[in-house]
């Protein structure tokens, strides 16, 4: 989103359908026949076993399989994988540079105009099933706003969301996320959670974790060192949990606003 945005770029969305279904199986997989639709042997009477030609939601290889056809697919009509990233494309340049991001089945393109945008979706559109999401909207729980060449990534729902699940929607707010000594340093006397809420303590540090790996950066410290605490938790992690949840309540949105930036101009 930032180099979109500080080149003056188009983002705009694409779903793979059903991509494990459009790459070829590698190698010979035998299933049984599933229930209500088996044909037996006509000489035995025996049920017969189905050879898999494309790839089974299920099967452990089939993202494998689907990540190799996309990425062949992708090099047939000029895109090619960074380095860095295996799952970040980009063709040529000039008028008609493009880059493509790829996440599962979820595609994201950013282009220097329209028109070149949706070129690359029918070109990719021709090579998979794909369905056109139009301009970035939402995408990967991130509300991503375009406005005179701004790009703003927000996450207010999403925030929203977890709070409403872990029923902390109408909580007192905190000032900070916190994490103080008393969840760094495990006292001799702490007291664990037992299984059943030792779940949702989990679920509450795997949401912060995604939230801090995309716009809420400030709370990271404190999802670090609950993190600490994922296989054994004690009543102060889930404290601490909490606290990061009466933070986000208190500022649910606090969104990154990437700006074109105009030319250097040496002082």
């Amino acid at each position: 989103m930032a180099i979109a945005a500080e080149r003056g770029y188009v983002v705009e969305t694409m779903d793979v359908v059903t991509e494990f279904l459009q790459s070829n199986v590698e190698e010979e997989v035998y299933v049984r026949q599933a229930k209500g639709y088996e044909i037996t042997d006509e000489v035995t009477g025996l049920p017969l076993v189905m050879k898999l030609k494309k790839s089974l939601y299920g099967l452990k290889q089939s993202p494998r399989n689907f990540g190799n056809a996309f990425a062949k697919g992708n090099k047939e009509i000029g895109f090619t994988a960074l380095l860095s990233d295996p799952c970040v494309y980009v063709y040529g340049a000039g008028p008609t540079y493009a880059i493509l991001c790829v996440y599962v089945d979820n595609c994201t393109l950013a282009g220097r105009t329209p028109s070149v945008v949706q070129d690359w979706k029918k070109q990719l559109s021709d090579k998979f099933n794909m369905t056109d999401g139009g301009p970035a909207e939402l995408l990967l729980g991130m509300e991503i706003y375009q406005r005179d060449g701004d790009i703003t990534v927000s996450q207010h729902k999403y925030v929203t969301n977890i709070l409403n699940k872990y029923q902390m929607v109408d909580c007192k707010p905190a000032a900070t996320p916190g994490s103080g000594p008393e969840i760094e340093q495990e006292p001799e006397n702490a007291i664990y959670l037992s299984d059943e809420d030792k779940k949702p303590y989990q679920g509450i540090v795997g949401s912060l974790l995604f939230l801090t790996h995309t716009t809420r950066w400030e709370i990271g410290y404190a999802v670090m060192v609950l993190c600490r605490g994922m296989n054994k938790p004690t009543d102060q992690h889930m404290v601490g949990a909490k606290r990061v949840l009466r933070y986000l309540r208190g500022c649910p949105d606090m969104p990154l606003k990437f700006r074109r930036m105009g030319p250097e101009v040496l002082l």
